[in-house]
């Protein structure tokens, strides 16, 4: 990134990170993730991927809140044994694969994404608190043992966003 710029690293992720399907049937999808690429910093890019090469792996054996992992079934960055190797290192985890799907999964399967969403929220809705006051998107679970956890999100007022995905 640092010596030739982002095309070739843009041009070989769509490649490797997006399924033959959606490279097939979803060129907004390929220009979408391609323009992504494009539009970040050499530097920077070069940077993330030195701090995530010297990254430690994260305890998740302590993440005690249930957890959905979702994976594609074409994903060779993050591929489904992997999800399937966290969730068994998470208590309470489970694992959905989308068919024809790489690794931008919100992207090629916006719609399966949103309905394992919906689903996995449905499933704990006596204990998750949505609210949102314009800017931000807060989902407040309540955990059992009196261990809360907040996830704040940026509101993203847009098709597909995860405001119409939880809308």
């Amino acid at each position: 990134a640092r010596d030739e710029g982002m095309f070739g690293i843009a041009d070989a992720i769509v490649q490797a990170g997006l399924s033959s399907s959606t490279r097939e049937q979803l060129p907004v999808v390929v220009a979408f993730v391609r323009e992504s690429l494009l539009a970040q910093d050499p530097e920077g890019y070069a940077r993330s991927c030195e701090a995530l090469a010297a990254a430690q792996p994260a305890a998740v054996e302590s993440i005690d809140v249930p957890t959905m992992l979702v994976a594609g079934d074409e994903d060779a960055v993050a591929p489904v044994q992997v999800a399937r190797d966290l969730a068994r290192r998470i208590g309470d985890a489970t694992v959905e694969v989308l068919p024809r799907c790489g690794h931008w999964m919100t992207a090629e399967r916006a719609i399966e994404c949103q309905s394992h969403l919906r689903k996995f929220f449905e499933r704990y809705q006596d204990r998750i608190l949505f609210g949102t006051d314009g800017s931000q998107f807060t989902v407040n679970y309540a955990g059992g043992d009196g261990n809360d956890v907040v996830l704040t999100l940026a509101v993203v007022p847009e098709p597909g966003s995860l405001v119409t995905l939880l809308g």
